[in-house]
């Protein structure tokens, strides 16, 4: 919920789509995907969505992250432990 949140609110020049969210008790993962409608989409957009995610009090629970992106799609995987 609080990515949701975070990208409905959050000040992106382009806002990426919900693939999957699916988090147990220590480990999330997260697919996002390039609007289909906006071919501009790309490694500037990712890369500015993870920067203002990293300042998110929500996000700064992860200590460990595992990612993987192209321009169309990035997958993250995360946990509270190490």
């Amino acid at each position: 919920m609080a990515l949701q949140d975070f990208l409905l609110t959050a000040d992106l020049s382009i806002i990426p789509d919900v693939v999957s969210a699916k988090c147990k008790k220590t480990v999330c993962e997260f697919e996002l995907a390039a609007p289909i409608d906006n071919d501009t989409f790309g490694n500037a957009q990712w890369r500015e969505l993870n920067d203002k995610l990293m300042e998110q009090e929500f996000w700064q629970q992860f200590k460990s992250t595992t990612s993987t992106s192209s321009d169309s799609e990035l997958k993250m995987l995360l946990s509270t432990e190490l």
